[in-house]
C-alpha cells in the first residue's frame, strides 16, 4: 500500500492520521471515526457513517450518518442524519434530519427536520420542520413548521406554521407563509401570511395577512390584513384592514378599515390627544369602557367613524389631561358619518362630592352624528346642598336648572361648600319678598289716618277739638252741631322710618316713608239705621324707600291711594270702617357679587295694596277727659305684578303674586283737654298678625331653571301700637294736630311723625 494511505478495513476502523493525497474513500466501510486532533477530507464517495471528534471536511458524498463533536464542514452531500455538538458549517446538502446542540452555520440545504438546542444560523434552505430550544437564525428558507422554545430570528422564509412557546423570543424580519401561535415574545417587521394567535407578547412592525387572535399583549405598528379578535391587550399604531372585536383592552389609534365591536376597554393611550379613525361601524356594548382624555379648550380624544355608531351601554371614563382647567366645557368624543343611535350607561365624574369642585359634574350629550362629554353642573352636587338657610337652599334649587351657556352657572360651579352659601344669598332675590314686608307694614299709615279722621282726634286730623263728631263724643265741651250736611276738607302728612330684624334666613330690612292724604267728608245727623254718621273719601301719595344691606339690595315705590270711609255713633258707642286701594310703582336694584361673579340687576314693576278695616269703641268720660277702649280688625293684601330683571346673568323673573294678612287690634285711647282749644291725646294697643309673618316671593332665573320660593324679613307677629299728640282747635273753622305714632316689637319697629289740618265749611 502506498505510503501515507489510510484505509478503514472494516467496521470500527479508526483514522489516526491525515488522508493521503488521492486516497479512495469508497474503500472505507462501516463507521469512520475521526479522532480529536485529526482531520479527514472526503472528496469522493464515503459509504460509511462518520463519528467526528476532530475535523471532518466533506466535499463529496457521505451515505451514512454524521455525528460530529468536532469541526464539520460540508460542501458536498450527507445522505443521512447529522448530529452536531461541535462547530458545523453547511454549504452543501443534508438529505435528512439535523440535530444541533453546538454551533451550526450554513448556506446550503437541509432536506429534513432540524432540531436545535445550540446556535443555528445561516441562509440555507430547510425542507422540513424546525424545533429550536437554542438560538436559531434563519436567513434562508424553511419548508415546514417551526417550533421555538428559546430564541429565534427569521430573516428568511418560513413556509409553514410557527409556534413560539412561553418564555421564548422570536424576531420576525422575514416572511412566514403560515399561521403563527405565540405564547412568548414576538417582534419584528416581517410578514406573516396567516393567522396570528397570540397569548404572549407580540409586536408587529410588518404585515399580517390572515388576522390576529390575541389573548396576550399585541402591538401593531404595521399592517394587519384581516380581523383581530382581542381578549388580551392590543396596542394599535399601524393599520388594520379588517374587523376589530375587543373584549380585552385596546389602546392607541392608527387606522381601522373595518368594524370596531367593543365589549372591553378602549383608550387612545398615553401622550397627547388622538383620533382613532374607523372606516366602518362602531359598537359599544354593555360592559365596555371608553377612556377619554380631555384638556384645555375643547381638546379631547376622538373616535371618528365613517359608518354608524351603535351604543347599547358601556361607560365613558373621563380623564383630565394636559391643559384641563375645571369649568364648563364640551368635548366631542364620538363622530359618525352614518349617525349615532343608543346611549352609554353613563360617564365617570372626577368631581362632585368629596372633591374640590363639588358642584361640577360630567354628563353626555347626544347629537344625530356625535356624542360629547359635557363638564357642567349635571352630575355634580345640587347647589341646594350648600344652603345653610331656607332661602339659600331654595335659590340653590333654582340655580340647578341654569343653562350651560349661563355665565352665572360658570361661576357657581367653581365654588365649594364654604363659599357657596354667600353666593346663594346674593343670587336669591330675597328683596322681592321683603318689599311685601314694607307694603304690609306701611299700610298702617293710611289706616290710622282714616280711623283717626273718623274719631275726630288722637294723632289724626280732628274734626273739632272741642266739638264731638257725634253727640257725646270725646270732645271737651258740648257745642251744638248743625243738622244735615256739614262738609270738612282735611289733610294729613306723615314721615317715618322702620326696621325689621333678620330671622336667620332673611336679612334685616330698613325702610322709610313720607306722604300725605287729603280728604273730604260730611256728617249726617240722622243717617241709615239712625245715629250720627260721617261719610268721606280720601286720596293720597307716598314715597317709600327700603334696603337690605346684607343682600346688597334696595328699592323704592311710589304709592297712589284712594279710600272711602264711614263712621257711626250711637251715644258713646261707635263703629268705624273703611276700605282703601293703593297703587305702587316699584323699583328694585340688586348687586350680585361673589367669587368669580360681579353684576347688577334692576327691575321696575307694579304692585298694589288693598285693605279693608274696621273698629268699634266705647267712650267713657272721666272728669274733663275721656278714655275709649276699642277693638279692630284689618285685612291687608299686598300684591305684585310680574317682573323681569335687566342687567347681569343673575337676572330674575317672577309672575304676579300676593301676600295677605289679618290683623287684630285691642287697645285704648285717651284725651285730656288743657288750655283753650288744646288737647293732649294718647293711644296704646296690641296688634296681632294671624297669617304667616314672612312674606314670600316665587322667583326663577330669567335664563332658565325651576321656580323657587324665598321669604323676606318678617313683620311683627305681635306689636305694641303707641301714639301721642297735641291738637288745637283754632277759633273759627280751622283745626291743627301734631303727633307721634309707633309700631314696636322685639323684631320690627316703625316710628312716624304726623301732622294734620282740617277746614270746616
Amino acid at each position: 500500500m502506498p505510503a501515507g494511505a489510510l484505509v478503514a478495513a472494516g467496521i470500527g476502523a479508526t483514522l489516526a492520521g491525515f488522508a493521503a493525497p488521492g486516497a479512495r474513500a469508497q474503500e472505507l466501510r462501516g463507521t469512520v471515526t475521526i479522532e480529536s486532533g485529526q482531520t479527514y477530507t472526503n472528496d469522493d464517495l464515503l459509504d460509511a457513517s462518520v463519528v467526528n471528534e476532530g475535523t471532518f471536511i466533506n466535499r463529496s458524498r457521505v451515505t451514512g450518518t454524521v455525528e460530529s463533536a468536532g469541526t464539520l464542514s460540508n460542501s458536498g452531500e450527507i445522505a443521512m442524519a447529522v448530529s452536531n455538538s461541535g462547530d458545523a458549517s453547511n454549504a452543501g446538502t443534508v438529505n435528512s434530519n439535523v440535530a444541533n446542540s453546538g454551533i451550526w452555520n450554513g448556506t446550503g440545504s437541509i432536506n429534513g427536520d432540524v432540531t436545535n438546542s445550540g446556535t443555528f444560523s445561516g441562509s440555507q434552505g430547510i425542507v422540513g420542520n424546525v424545533a429550536n430550544t437554542g438560538a436559531f437564525t434563519n436567513g434562508g428558507s424553511i419548508a415546514g413548521t417551526v417550533t421555538n422554545s428559546a430564541t429565534m430570528t427569521n430573516a428568511g422564509l418560513v413556509n409553514g406554521a410557527v409556534s413560539n412557546a412561553a418564555g421564548a423570543t422570536f424576531d420576525q424580519e422575514g416572511q412566514i407563509n403560515g399561521n403563527v401561535t405565540n405564547a412568548g415574545t414576538w417582534s419584528g417587521e416581517g410578514q406573516v401570511n396567516g393567522v396570528v394567535t397570540n397569548s404572549g407578547t407580540y409586536a408587529n412592525g410588518g404585515q399580517i395577512t390572515g388576522g390576529v387572535v390575541n389573548s396576550g399583549g399585541f402591538t401593531n405598528a404595521g399592517v394587519v390584513n384581516g380581523p383581530i379578535d382581542n381578549t388580551g391587550t392590543l396596542a394599535l399604531k399601524g393599520t388594520v384592514n379588517g374587523t376589530l372585536t375587543n373584549t380585552g383592552t385596546v389602546s392607541g389609534t392608527g387606522t381601522l378599515n373595518g368594524t370596531f365591536d367593543n365589549e372591553g376597554l378602549y383608550e387612545t393611550g398615553a401622550g397627547g390627544f388622538a383620533t382613532f379613525l374607523v372606516g366602518g361601524d362602531v359598537a359599544f356594548r354593555t360592559g365596555s369602557t371608553y377612556v377619554v382624555k380631555v384638556g384645555g379648550g375643547s381638546a379631547s380624544d376622538l373616535i371618528a367613524a365613517s359608518g354608524a355608531i351603535t351604543l347599547s351601554g358601556g361607560t365613558v371614563s373621563f380623564v383630565a389631561s394636559d391643559g384641563f382647567a375645571p369649568g364648563i366645557a364640551s368635548y366631542t368624543v364620538l363622530t359618525a358619518d352614518g349617525g349615532v343611535t343608543g346611549t352609554f350607561a353613563g360617564v365617570t365624574n372626577p368631581f362632585g362630592a368629596g372633591s374640590a369642585y363639588p358642584f361640577l359634574g360630567t354628563s353626555l350629550a347626544y347629537g344625530a352624528k356625535s356624542v360629547a362629554v359635557v363638564v357642567g353642573h349635571d352630575g355634580g352636587v345640587s347647589f341646594s346642598a350648600a344652603g345653610l338657610t331656607a332661602n339659600e337652599t331654595a335659590a340653590g334649587r333654582g340655580a340647578d336648572g341654569l343653562p350651560l351657556s349661563s355665565p352665572l352657572l360658570a361661576s357657581l360651579v367653581l365654588l365649594d361648600f364654604d363659599t357657596a352659601p354667600a353666593a346663594l344669598d346674593a343670587i336669591s332675590g330675597e328683596i322681592y319678598a321683603s318689599v311685601k314686608t314694607v307694603m304690609q307694614q306701611q299700610s298702617l299709615y293710611l289706616r290710622q289716618a282714616l280711623l283717626g279722621r273718623m274719631r275726630g282726634g288722637d294723632t289724626g286730623t280732628p274734626v273739632d277739638a272741642t266739638t264731638p263728631v257725634y253727640p257725646g263724643g270725646p270732645g271737651i265741651g258740648p257745642r251744638p252741631l248743625a243738622p244735615g250736611f256739614a262738609p270738612t276738607v282735611w289733610a294729613e302728612g306723615y314721615g317715618g322710618s322702620g326696621s325689621n330684624d333678620g330671622d336667620g334666613n332673611a336679612a334685616s330690612l330698613t325702610s322709610s316713608t313720607a306722604g300725605g292724604l287729603i280728604g273730604i267728608d260730611t256728617a249726617l245727623l240722622d243717617g241709615p239705621m239712625g245715629g250720627l254718621w260721617r261719610l268721606g273719601i280720601a286720596g293720597g301719595y307716598g314715597r317709600s324707600n327700603f334696603s337690605a344691606d346684607a343682600r346688597q339690595s334696595s328699592g323704592s315705590f311710589s304709592s297712589y291711594s284712594l279710600a272711602g270711609y264711614a263712621g257711626v255713633a250711637y251715644g258713646d258707642f261707635a263703629l268705624r270702617f273703611g276700605a282703601a286701594q293703593s297703587w305702587q310703582g316699584i323699583s328694585i336694584d340688586r348687586t350680585v357679587a361673589f367669587t368669580g361673579f360681579d353684576g347688577t340687576n334692576h327691575a321696575g314693576y307694579d304692585g298694589g295694596t288693598t285693605q279693608v278695616f274696621g273698629e268699634t269703641g266705647y267712650r267713657f268720660t272721666i272728669g274733663a277727659g275721656s278714655i275709649e277702649p276699642y277693638a279692630g280688625l284689618a285685612f291687608v293684601n299686598a300684591s305684585t305684578d310680574g317682573l323681569l330683571e335687566s342687567g347681569s346673568a343673575a337676572a330674575l323673573k317672577a309672575g304676579s303674586q300676593s301676600t295677605s294678612n289679618l290683623y287684630s287690634t285691642l287697645g285704648a285711647r285717651f284725651a285730656i283737654p288743657f288750655a283753650a282749644g288744646f288737647a293732649l291725646r294718647a293711644d296704646i294697643a296690641w296688634q296681632h298678625a294671624f297669617e304667616d309673618v314672612s312674606p314670600e316671593a316665587r322667583l326663577a332665573f330669567a335664563s332658565g331653571g325651576a321656580e323657587y320660593t324665598v321669604t323676606g324679613a318678617p313683620i311683627a307677629r305681635d306689636a305694641l301700637l303707641v301714639g301721642a299728640g297735641l291738637s288745637y282747635d283754632m277759633p273759627g273753622d280751622l283745626t291743627l294736630a301734631l303727633g307721634y305714632s309707633g309700631q314696636l316689637s322685639n323684631t320690627a319697629r316703625e316710628n312716624a311723625v304726623r301732622g294734620a289740618v282740617s277746614v270746616r265749611f
